[in-house]
């Protein structure tokens, strides 16, 4: 009996992950890349921190880290306009390496950092 209740427990859990993971919607997606000086395509940014700050005032939402793909996402934000931030790291200090407005839902297009 006990083995019953705690493989219910286990399936009861799993099932709730996967319901809570699917109940999140992507709100805004986008990339941050560098110049590849060496003529081909950007390269990815891995570990650049994606911040929105509601144009309305309201609190600072994220950091969204960028992937090895150097891609962001932010889920289950509200609809409206921010104030999206890339800091990034230089010599050991965090750096405001790009600023601009955006819409909530939608894509940011890619952003090439120098």
């Amino acid at each position: 009996m006990r083995r019953i209740a705690f493989l219910a427990a286990i399936c009861g859990f799993g099932a709730a992950t996967i319901l809570a993971g699917s109940a999140q919607e992507v709100k805004l997606f986008g990339g941050v890349f560098r110049v590849n000086h060496s003529g081909s395509d950007p390269l990815p940014y891995l570990g650049a921190q994606v911040f929105l700050y509601p144009k309305d005032g309201g609190d600072r939402i994220g950091p969204s880290v960028t992937d090895a793909s150097g891609h962001f996402s932010f889920y289950d934000i509200p609809d409206g306009t921010y104030l999206l931030q890339v800091q990034i790291e230089v010599d050991y200090e965090e750096r405001v390496a790009w600023r601009q407005s955006v819409r909530v839902p939608s894509t940011v297009r890619p952003i090439v950092l120098p």
